[in-house]
């Protein structure tokens, strides 16, 4: 089944299906299908396959994308609760056993930080 995306005004698609119009029950959707509901996990899997291909970008899982962003905003040195809120998760457990990773630049940050507080600059 070939689906074809259309642009129209936010405004446009709820009075044009009237009743049909899915978009009130689930809120503030980025992307939504032609009533308004959330795209199946396998429409956006496909389409985001074929952007990965027409860019000859090796092929990764949706997933994978929002664990690299969790990872690159730790290594930003975002903190752990401006992470969870960004991701919806309900504890930082979740977000820091998962996705935050300490990469070796990361770590070697911190242990300068923590040399310099305890020795002063140049010690260490």
């Amino acid at each position: 089944m070939e689906y074809a995306c259309s642009v129209a005004p936010a405004e446009a698609a709820p009075m044009m299906l009237g009743e049909k119009w899915q978009g009130v029950a689930w809120g503030e959707l980025v992307f939504t299908n032609e009533k308004g509901g959330p795209l199946s996990g396998e429409f956006a899997y496909q389409h985001f396959a074929r952007l990965l291909e027409a860019s000859g970008v090796p092929r990764v899982r949706l997933h994978d994308l929002r664990h690299g962003a969790a990872s690159m905003l730790a290594s930003f040195g975002v903190p752990p609760r401006d992470v969870i809120a960004l991701l919806g998760h309900a504890n930082i457990s979740t977000t820091l056993g998962i996705y935050a990773h300490s990469t070796e630049g990361v770590r070697g940050e911190a242990m300068g930080q923590l040399s310099r507080a305890l020795w002063g600059e140049g010690q260490e």
